[in-house]
């Protein structure tokens, strides 16, 4: 008997980590990631100050695999729906007083923004995730002060949604 292959949801997660890896800041992106993670759930203890410098803050990307809907039978499989929670934290230090029930520093809006078009640019080359998925959309960006004060850190909340096969065979 062959050995198993590995789920098609643990690929495409794992695609997705290897993509983002892959981002180096220069003409194309504006910030390089120190790391990315993969944790059951975002936290403060995804976040590592002593990553980066004063002039390359540390950049912080966490995958956090969700929920999965099952739908249509298809000849070879089941069409799948998978979520992926995305975190996105970038050291930030603003200059005055914060209230995170404000309106964010625009400099953390701004460093909020480059992060968020730096992953959609990343995702969006791939929308297969390497053949792993059949469409993958981000259809929820969250940058609400409210939402995403951490003191220290600029963060961005994304949700992932990747469409894929789930072939009989696997």
């Amino acid at each position: 008997m062959p050995p198993a292959s590995e789920p098609q949801g643990e690929l495409i997660v794992a695609a997705l980590k290897t993509r983002l890896e892959g981002i180096t800041a220069g003409s194309d992106f504006w910030y390089t990631p120190h790391k990315v993670l993969r944790f059951a759930a975002w936290c403060n203890a995804c976040l590592d100050p002593s990553l980066g410098s004063a002039s390359e803050p540390a950049t912080i990307y966490t995958l956090s695999p969700d929920d999965e809907e099952s739908g249509e039978n298809t000849y070879t499989g089941t069409q799948s729906l998978m979520h992926i929670d995305l975190a996105l934290a970038q050291r930030f230090e603003p200059a005055g007083d914060v209230d995170p029930f404000n309106q964010p520093d625009p400099d953390r809006w701004k460093v909020q923004q480059r992060m968020r078009n730096d992953v959609r640019k990343r995702i969006r080359g791939d929308l297969k995730v390497g053949n792993t998925a059949l469409l993958v959309q981000i259809p929820l960006v969250d940058m609400s002060a409210e939402e995403t004060f951490v003191k220290g850190w600029a963060v961005v909340f994304m949700r992932i949604e990747v469409l894929y096969i789930f072939e009989d065979a696997a």
